[in-house]
């Protein structure tokens, strides 16, 4: 089990984030840590249960991917993103245009 001890100022979204690899997990961290659900921001020191996050899509429809955040986006990954995509519901990230 993999743990996140917090710093002072952490939130929750912030933790999925840099723990999770996204905010779409949020609601899971919570879940697996419901006795701290009264603090918005955290003080340094808690202790915080990882869940485990199986090869699942973060949005209800589209496909499992890696996750990439928007520091990692490049014309090659929006592009396969959008081929991804494009064969399910539709694409969140429209392709660039040059």
């Amino acid at each position: 089990m993999k743990t996140y001890t917090t710093s002072q100022g952490d939130m929750w979204d912030m933790i999925a984030h840099k723990t999770l690899g996204s905010i779409n997990l949020t609601d899971k961290l919570m879940m697996a840590n419901r006795q701290y659900l009264n603090f918005y921001t955290f003080p340094a020191g808690i202790v915080l249960t990882l869940p485990e996050i199986g090869n699942e899509s973060n949005v209800e429809g589209l496909p499992a991917t890696p996750a990439m955040t928007v520091s990692s986006r490049t014309s090659r990954a929006t592009s396969s993103c959008w081929n991804d995509c494009a064969r399910t519901q539709g694409c969140l990230l429209k392709p660039r245009t040059r």
